[in-house]
């Protein structure tokens, strides 16, 4: 069990940061493409892509 938790300690930060940096990409690309006037249910179906919110 210790072996778990410890190996949880040192990928955990770098997975969360992974799946941060992501969701941000996917912002990011849903709002670029909002910008270039592209159906709206395309952004909404990358924004349910992550599991993050879209700004």
């Amino acid at each position: 069990m210790e072996k778990l938790l410890d190996v949880t300690r040192e990928e955990l930060p770098g997975t969360m940061a992974s799946i941060r940096l992501s969701g941000m990409e996917i912002s990011d690309l849903t709002m670029e493409l909002s910008d270039l006037g592209l159906d709206a249910s395309l952004s909404l179906f990358l924004c349910d892509l992550c599991c993050f919110n879209c700004i």
